[in-house]
């Protein structure tokens, strides 16, 4: 089974409302030193999240009296540092993720959406936790033995009889398999498991033609 959210995330997380100054937001960044919190209701639901890239000015803002204006398309300006609270300055809707969410759908999400963390959300949307980039390398921590049982569920969907071997995250798969073209697939999907930093297969196939040697990859 794919490694989920709940196995990495952090459950102690600093979130704040819509209304909280964002000279509190600064202080809180600065003491949990987190690049960004979620904002919540008063329900703890997740409404939108805030980064630190969202209160520092940026190249093309102007200084109007006393606050900076990012400049928008056709002239149009935007209040940036001198708004009073989060939610002039928060962006929504925000990307969240739930407890059983997988590791690779993370990683998908934060690609997709440039973010470097995401909320945790239960289905209602009650925040319980924050997934980090930095969390995502605890797929390397996996123990050997569960890399080895998941792959090996893999493996035995493409080869009569196989074993599977793990030593520092490279997984090593002997056995054989009754048809060639099938070997790339397997290939993939035990790659996709988490914590495999590589894999090396020692394979012969049952269908091969005489003389044919064994696939080494």
């Amino acid at each position: 089974m794919a490694m989920q959210v709940r196995e990495i995330m952090n459950r102690f997380v600093v979130a704040v409302r819509p209304d909280t100054p964002l000279l509190d937001v600064v202080n809180a960044l600065r003491r949990f030193r987190v690049d960004a919190v979620p904002v919540v209701d008063h329900e703890q639901r997740v409404t939108g999240m805030v980064c630190i890239s969202d209160l520092l000015p940026k190249p093309g803002t102007r200084r109007i009296n006393g606050g900076f204006f990012e400049v928008l398309g056709g002239g149009r300006l935007r209040r940036k540092a001198n708004a009073l609270t989060v939610e002039a300055l928060m962006r929504t809707p925000a990307v969240t993720v739930t407890e059983d969410s997988t590791v690779q759908n993370v990683v998908a999400l934060m690609e997709e959406n440039h973010v470097d963390q995401l909320p945790v959300v239960q289905p209602d949307g009650r925040l319980v936790g924050i997934v980090r980039r930095i969390d995502l390398l605890s797929v390397f921590c996996r123990r050997p033995e569960d890399i080895r049982e998941e792959v090996l569920r893999v493996a035995e969907r493409y080869a009569g009889r196989c074993e599977v071997a793990v030593h520092d995250g490279v997984v090593s798969i002997t056995g054989t398999v009754e048809d060639r073209s099938r070997v790339a697939e397997l290939l993939r999907e035990a790659l996709a498991v988490d914590g495999v930093v590589d894999v090396a297969c020692d394979l012969s196939f049952t269908a091969d033609a005489p003389g044919e040697r064994p696939a080494l990859l």
